[in-house]
């Protein structure tokens, strides 16, 4: 791939030379969120430039980053792009090769190369108010090669930004003490990426998330000693039901989303969490006991909280199960101390040796290189202080995309991306600075009832068809993406409903958006009412 990536400025600047300024979009990132946005912003006239610090795009499926054994959380359908399917021969759960793979393929379909410059990190990012000129002042700091040890700096106008580096850009690494006198290797489980290492007999993993699940099970299956430590288990899920039927397809739809708490509600779920909540209390019971049996789960590692609490970190693992119960992984809960020269320390003074040990401890949001005056539009009393996720209400030429990630991120990143380009085309209105400040705190509320632990807001979920539907609403677009109101609910929650929604757009600022038959509960409901009065 190396002669398509480009860091150097000079390339930079010739892509845009003679365009109008106005239409310009600087992009952070070329993992998915950044692939999608630049693919819509280009469609939808603007002249567009990704930095990617890396130097290859994909972001956590990039080969920089992608762990051993990394595998795709949901099904190939589900975590898909809305108009680029996966190849018939991928794996139904894609592994970060496929995944990858993927990506390069979009990228070089939908002419997004030409427009990306990799080993370049954006280091400042600024407003310009200048004599009513507005935008944004970015600095980048390149690289030619990512081997080249001195790099340029070069600052670039943009009138338009979005910040794509994800949800997970940054590894976050514990400051245990002692880890100066530790002979050993220490890595974050983004930063091990050789799958087998000759050298190194003993790996620790600690976290309990699905990052750390996966490389435990990846030790254990190259012959090592693999231990996990943990101070509190997560739940996980099977990857497959009884019968071999994909989780996934089954769980994430309209219908098993009704019982999820959210803040929003339609009025048939206000019924169901409502007069109906017993039912809710019985799914989520039902599923919180046989989830473990299903996997095998060891009472050490069962979580005490029922579902749906806890289901933002929930993940779907392979064998880790099949190989802990026949001893192959060591489980061991426990606090970790720090280090001593031979490995780690518990709180309880035990001591395991280890030639390697790998943080499964999860990520955080690196914004350091955002200006002051912007941080302050950003965040609110620490938190991301966003409009439907996505824009800062004092600071509307801004845009985050893929921050908040679902179950089916590719989808929402889209969904999210073309938000946004209807917003910085005109074609989309907002509420006031007021409106949208309560709506934010209407939602910062339920999250962090519900997540507390969440030190800036951000959060998984699933949340999918809930957040979907009030970005269409907010374009004007049909939220119901089927025929029926059955094949809407109880069919699997694909992206691929939502293929046609730039063309959809189109169209109606065209004026010749034709109106989607659905034929929803509420009619059958009425004509059953007809039919019973006429007999």
């Amino acid at each position: 791939m190396s002669d398509k990536t480009d860091a150097t400025s000079a390339t930079t600047e010739s892509r845009t030379e003679g365009k109008d300024p106005a239409q310009r979009v600087g992009i952070i990132g070329a993992g998915i969120a950044g692939l999608v946005t630049a693919k819509i912003f280009l469609e939808n006239g603007f002249d567009v430039q990704v930095f990617e610090k890396e130097p290859d795009l994909g972001g956590v499926w990039a080969l920089s980053r992608a762990y051993p054994g990394l595998r795709a959380n949901t099904a190939k359908e589900t975590y898909s792009l809305t108009d680029y399917p996966y190849p018939a021969s991928t794996s139904g759960y894609p592994v970060a090769e496929e995944v990858r793979a993927h990506l390069e393929s979009y990228a070089d379909h939908f002419g997004l190369y030409p427009h990306i410059s990799f080993n370049s990190e954006v280091v400042r990012l600024a407003e310009i108010d200048d004599n009513g000129r507005q935008g944004f002042s970015m600095t980048v700091r390149s690289r030619a090669d990512v081997n080249e040890e001195e790099s340029r700096e070069y600052t670039h106008e943009f009138a338009y930004a979005l910040i794509c580096s994800g949800a997970f850009s940054t590894p976050m690494m514990p400051d245990l003490p002692g880890r100066e006198t530790y002979r050993g290797l220490v890595r974050h489980s983004s930063e091990w990426t050789h799958p087998a290492v000759a050298d190194v007999r003993r790996v620790v993993v600690i976290g309990a998330g699905k990052s750390a699940l996966d490389c435990a099970a990846w030790a254990a299956r190259e012959g090592k000693t693999s231990t996990l430590v943990f101070r509190k288990p997560h739940w996980m899920v099977p990857r497959y039901l009884p019968g071999g039927a994909r989780s996934d397809l089954r769980f994430i739809s309209r219908f098993i989303e009704m019982f999820v708490n959210y803040p929003v509600r339609p009025w048939d779920e206000k019924l169901l969490h409502g007069p109906g909540k017993p039912l809710v209390w019985l799914w989520w019971t039902f599923l919180s006991a046989v989830v473990p049996r299903v996997l095998g789960m060891p009472k050490l590692m069962t979580p005490e909280h029922k579902l749906p609490v806890g289901f933002e970190s929930v993940g779907q693992v392979d064998d880790f199960f099949d190989l802990l119960n026949v001893d192959r992984i060591t489980a061991i809960r426990a606090g970790v101390k720090g280090f001593y020269d031979l490995g780690v320390e518990l709180d309880d003074g035990t001591q395991i040796e280890a030639d390697l040990v790998i943080m499964g401890t999860g990520w955080q949001r690196d914004m350091s290189f955002l200006s002051e005056e912007l941080r302050s539009k950003v965040y609110g009393n620490g938190r991301f202080h966003l409009y439907r996720r996505i824009l800062p209400p004092g600071q509307q030429r801004l845009a985050f995309i893929g921050f908040f990630p679902t179950l089916t991120c590719p989808l929402s990143s889209e969904v999210g991306a073309h938000w946004a380009a209807q917003l910085f085309t005109g074609n989309m209105s907002l509420p006031s600075t007021v409106e949208m400040d309560q709506t934010i705190e209407r939602l910062e509320n339920w999250a962090r009832e519900r997540v507390p632990e969440l030190e800036d807001g951000v959060f998984t979920g699933p949340y999918i068809g809930h957040y979907v539907d009030e970005l269409m609403r907010d374009m004007g677009m049909p939220t119901m993406r089927t025929s029926n109101f059955l094949k809407e609910y109880l069919g699997s929650f694909l992206p691929s409903r939502y293929g046609t929604l730039g063309e959809e757009l189109k169209a109606a600022r065209e004026g010749r958006l034709k109106k989607r038959f659905y034929l929803g509960s509420l009619h059958v409901l009425a004509a059953v009412v007809v039919i019973w009065i006429v007999m």
